[in-house]
């Protein structure tokens, strides 16, 4: 079962838990920057064509700028959608423990009595640790999709 569920990651990301994928979209509506480029006469703009007018290489060294901050951004995207889906797998991981530790259950009540109340014990904690990765890889999850944003950003300012 878990060899299925880590071939059908890569084709259909995040398909059993929908929940975890809505959880790292980002939303333009409060971001409306990332949609468009500079505003021509910006204080931003005049500043970055400022410095363009005084150097002697100024079109040598903005291209090349433009250039380094480009494959910064391409790298940082790179890191970004690899840290979304090692936050996936975790994900899952999560959830599968939490199942499985759910079906444990039915087996505790055959155990004798002074060791069923200490499995009962350790499912509760083990189940607390499954909510508490699942929690931790949706904050992981977000914080690799407002990098992502920002790399995106970053290119869209480069070119």
């Amino acid at each position: 079962m878990i060899l299925d569920m880590a071939k059908s990651l890569w084709e259909k990301p995040m398909s059993m838990f929908a929940t975890l994928e809505n959880m790292y979209r980002i939303q333009q509506n409060g971001r409306p920057f990332l949609g468009t480029h500079l505003v021509l006469g910006s204080l931003i703009a005049e500043e970055l064509q400022s410095k363009q007018r005084f150097g002697t290489h100024s079109t040598a060294a903005a291209e090349k700028e433009g250039r380094k901050i480009g494959t910064l951004s391409h790298k940082g995207f790179f890191f970004s959608s690899l840290n979304l889906r090692i936050a996936n797998c975790q994900a899952i991981l999560g959830a599968y423990q939490l199942f499985l530790w759910g079906k444990v259950s039915g087996c505790l009540d055959q155990l004798p009595d002074e060791q069923k109340a200490l499995a009962r014990i350790l499912q509760t904690e083990a189940i607390k640790l499954s909510k508490q990765q699942i929690t931790a890889d949706w904050h992981a999850a977000d914080a690799s999709a407002c990098s992502m944003s920002t790399t995106i950003m970053l290119h869209r300012h480069a070119t």
